[in-house]
């Protein structure tokens, strides 16, 4: 991205963060950083991101288990593994090591990618990848691999 593109190029971002999940909604130059930590917008990730998108306002809300970004839909699940069968994300974000099981989340709700963050346990990060190379769908783990963006 040259520095044209990168101020005016929309995205969401999966934070590698280790502490919780941390998501960044960049529309225009304005940032919305969804978060259970109300300190969120002092960390030096947001503050790298916020400075390498020549953000002006940025802001924080709770996170949500639901969000949209260009017509994709991004459900987050965490320990307390709530969802609704009919949700059908484009994108499943698994967060703080829920107990779930995979094979059938994914037959249920049918994503086209799943993103791990830091805050899951490595053996759950593992078992989750086999899963999704079995079911030929794309796996992020943030801890590997660093944040993960959806254009």
């Amino acid at each position: 991205l040259t520095v044209l593109d990168s101020k005016t190029h929309d995205q969401l971002v999966v934070f590698n963060n280790w502490d919780g999940p941390m998501l960044a909604l960049k529309e225009d130059s304005r940032i919305t950083v969804y978060s259970e930590d109300s300190l969120a917008l002092q960390s030096p990730v947001v503050k790298s991101y916020r400075k390498g998108t020549f953000a002006g306002e940025v802001s924080i809300k709770p996170l949500r288990s639901l969000l949209w970004h260009n017509g994709s839909k991004v459900l987050v699940i965490d320990s307390a593994a709530t969802y609704s069968p009919q949700m059908k994300p484009d994108v499943l974000v698994l967060t703080h090591s829920p107990k779930v099981n995979l094979e059938r989340l994914l037959s249920e709700l049918k994503p086209k990618q799943v993103v791990a963050d830091a805050s899951n346990y490595k053996s759950y990060i593992a078992r989750w990848e086999a899963t999704c190379q079995k079911q030929k769908i794309p796996f992020h783990a943030t801890a590997e691999k660093g944040s993960f963006r959806i254009e």
